[in-house]
């Protein structure tokens, strides 16, 4: 593919730029990539003297003033000579995945621009691409997160190989030179947000797709100040309205197209007649259980502090990500492992947490994950994102193309007192003798263990 630019952004955060430097130097597969750094913070001659020659080697660009993220972006990337630009935040570190990526580029020629896998500092999947951001889309996530669905941290569903996307996040995006030549990069017409969607919508209008490729990590953690800060916010709403005057506030967005050669992931495996039981039995399900939900909620919501519904971060079908939804049945400062590794899991229950979990009523949300097709009502029940060894022995028995379920085999043989690998066994022989005879009787043995509060050991 050629040489690689890093193109890092700085304003007045010349530690972050130290550490970044610092990092990329180390980074397998960036060993020759040219280092750029942009400032905005508009530097005497003396600084940037001192700048130079403290980090030889890294090329300096230093802007008259600061024009915003997209104008300092553009600058850096107007300077870099390389073949593939990776622009990235400061604080944004490469885990993994570099080498991946620059192949994947050489194999995609009709991708100008992609994004990697980004996870948190606790190694939660962020939101690494989006859809665009229609009005509806705007006031849908808005309303999702007053109601509480996104109090501890949205989860996102993350497919397992390279899809084509809407648009992927700007804390660190690759994009070719000619890419950028051709679209001109970022609009400076935006100070802040919003101009990595308007930038991707712009790449695909030129012709060009845009993609998300896993195989690529980066540790990022957003900081959402335009949640909590109302001038952050009003920046915000700003940049989106200008993308709306652009491109569309109901529609009409460039269409992508699927990448060439996609199609290699494991599909999910689920006939059409399981998911239309899951459809009729979690709408019916979410409606003849309405006013348990009210209860439940309103129990959690007194009885302490936080948000009432927990998005678990989950692997599904495929060992795709997904945000798995339950009743917030612990403190928001429990540890984010799985319950069994906890010494004394009693310690993190709530109030009324114990008495969820010993009902199983705790798991009444995942009706919605079940009715948008994450989950089934009978299947394995889904890893942890970070239970690397349940889901690596799941991969190797073929049992993870299977849409995890409310209730499983393994749920009814045993549940929290069976090892992961006796779990594994049994979600293996669900796989290989899953029939519409088997899922009712697994769902006639839950209802019976939940009545006798059965294999639940906290």
């Amino acid at each position: 593919m050629g040489r690689l630019s890093f193109i890092l952004l700085e304003f007045r955060e010349l530690e972050a730029i130290r550490a970044s430097v610092e990092r990329l130097r180390a980074t397998a597969g960036a060993e020759g990539a040219e280092i750029v750094v942009s400032s905005n913070s508009g530097y005497g001659e003396a600084e940037r003297a001192a700048l130079r020659a403290e980090m030889p080697g890294v090329k300096w660009v230093f802007n008259e003033r600061n024009g915003g993220f997209g104008y300092g972006m553009n600058r850096g990337m107007e300077a870099a000579s390389g073949d593939l630009l990776v622009a990235m935040n400061a604080d944004a570190a490469i885990e993994k995945g570099l080498g991946e990526m620059a192949a994947f580029f050489e194999a995609h020629p009709e991708v100008g621009l992609a994004g990697p896998l980004m996870r948190g500092k606790n190694g939660r999947v962020q939101d690494s691409f989006r859809r665009y951001t229609s009005v509806p889309r705007f006031a849908w996530r808005q309303l999702r997160r007053c109601l509480g669905a996104g109090g501890n941290g949205e989860v996102w569903r993350v497919p397992g190989a390279a899809v084509s996307v809407d648009w992927v996040i700007g804390a660190c995006m690759v994009l070719r030179r000619e890419t950028f030549r051709r679209t001109g990069g970022f609009d400076e017409g935006y100070f802040l947000y919003v101009e990595d969607e308007d930038l991707c919508a712009r790449v695909r209008q030129g012709g060009e797709e845009v993609a998300f490729v896993p195989a690529m990590e980066v540790r990022y953690q957003g900081t959402r100040l335009a949640r909590r800060r109302w001038d952050s916010a009003r920046v915000f709403l700003r940049s989106l309205r200008r993308f709306w005057g652009k491109f569309g506030a109901f529609g009409g967005y460039p269409r992508r197209k699927p990448l060439a050669g996609a199609g290699t992931e494991d599909p999910p495996r689920r006939s059409c007649a399981k998911r239309a039981f899951d459809i009729a039995v979690s709408a019916l399900g979410l409606v003849a259980f309405s006013p348990v939900l009210l209860l439940c909620a309103l129990a959690v919501k007194l009885g302490s502090k936080g948000p009432v519904l927990y998005v678990s971060d989950r692997i599904g079908a495929s060992n795709r990500h997904f945000g798995m939804l339950k009743f917030r049945t612990m403190r928001q400062d429990a540890p984010e492992v799985a319950t069994h590794l906890l010494s004394q899991p009693d310690a993190w229950l709530t109030g009324c947490g114990k008495f969820l979990r010993r009902t199983s009523l705790d798991e009444l949300p995942q009706l919605a994950n079940v009715l948008m097709g994450d989950m089934s009502i009978v299947g394995p029940r889904p890893a942890l994102f970070n239970q690397d060894d349940q889901i690596s022995m799941r991969t190797a028995a073929g049992c993870h193309v299977l849409v995890p379920g409310i209730t499983g085999w393994a749920q009814v043989n045993g549940r929290d007192e069976i090892s992961i690998e006796r779990k594994v066994e049994l979600d293996t022989w669900y796989f290989r003798h899953q029939s519409f005879a088997l899922d009712m009787k697994i769902l006639w043995i839950t209802a019976w263990n939940v009545l006798a509060e059965k294999g639940v050991s906290h």
